[in-house]
């Protein structure tokens, strides 16, 4: 499981530096068709690895702009003062997307992998 999961942080983190937000659903689903030996594997680490890669990502912007932004989002949503669970809100949303792609992935690589070849179904006479 912890080979998955930081080969998704990692391939998130890439993603989320050079690209839109959510390629981390094709960087996700990819790692658990790769390496993924389980759905419960497959979910926890896309979800965790999301999940701890956007929290802290929300954290680490905060404090650069001194909580400018969160306050205001906070108030435009009518949480003034509960920045923590605007940041968790924000992981959870990630993390629900990557958890829910890493299982699309690993579902797959089960499809692939119960093909049988077309030349089994006939049988010689």
């Amino acid at each position: 499981m912890l080979k998955t999961f930081l080969f998704t942080l990692l391939l998130v983190s890439i993603m989320q530096i050079f690209s839109v937000w959510w390629t981390l659903a094709p960087a996700a689903l990819l790692i658990s068709f790769l390496f993924a030996k389980s759905e419960k594997e497959a979910v926890l680490s896309g979800f965790l690895a999301v999940f701890i890669l956007w929290t802290s990502l929300a954290l680490f912007r905060d404090v650069a702009n001194a909580g400018i932004i969160a306050t205001r989002i906070g108030a435009l949503l009518g949480v003034q003062g509960l920045a923590p669970f605007l940041f968790l809100i924000s992981g959870f949303l990630g993390g629900l997307i990557g958890g829910l792609a890493s299982y699309v992935g690993f579902q797959l690589k089960t499809v692939r992998e119960a093909k049988t070849p077309p030349s089994a179904h006939y049988q010689h006479q």
